[in-house]
């Protein structure tokens, strides 16, 4: 059996790469949001944790912020602020589906739209519920779709 080849990087790897300790890594990770995706490996007994595509580049901004001489602390912060809060993401509530005679035709199309280039732009977490709200159909994990977690996908920017 040949080994995994893991797309992305070992998350391992990556913070002895760039020389910050595990746990400034994994608070940065927290800080950020970010889940990194999970793979078996031959000669590994445990899950291997990896970065790849968006989760990389959010996270070597992130570092490069930290070496630059900004807290961990402020880091989380800014990106509080700068991720919107869910009632400004989804303007409705994605379980209860509109009436027919509550928008102008269309209205719903168009909230969805703008959910969707808000979490593409921000790269917020969204949970399955509003994911298939904005993509108008059960999240399946593509080019288009990332899977975080259970409950968790973020839409990518392609």
């Amino acid at each position: 059996m040949e080994p995994l080849e893991l797309a992305g990087e070992r998350f391992s790897d990556w913070y002895e790469n760039h020389g910050i300790s595990r746990t400034t890594a994994f608070a940065l990770l927290r800080a950020a949001g970010i889940e990194p995706g999970k793979k078996r490996i031959e000669g590994v007994n445990k899950p291997v944790s990896y970065l790849a595509g968006d989760q990389l580049r959010a996270m070597e901004a992130l570092v490069e912020q930290h070496k630059a001489g900004r807290s961990v602390a402020e880091l989380s912060t800014a990106i509080q602020k700068a991720v919107p809060e869910r009632s400004e993401l989804i303007a409705t509530n994605p379980s209860e589906p509109s009436e027919p005679g509550d928008k102008a035709p269309g209205g719903d199309l168009l909230d969805r739209l703008r959910a969707l280039k808000l979490a593409q732009s921000t790269g917020a977490t969204l949970t399955s519920k509003e994911a298939r709200w904005i993509l108008g159909k059960k999240p399946v994990a593509n080019e288009k779709l990332e899977r975080l977690g259970v409950n968790a996908w973020r839409l990518l920017n392609n």
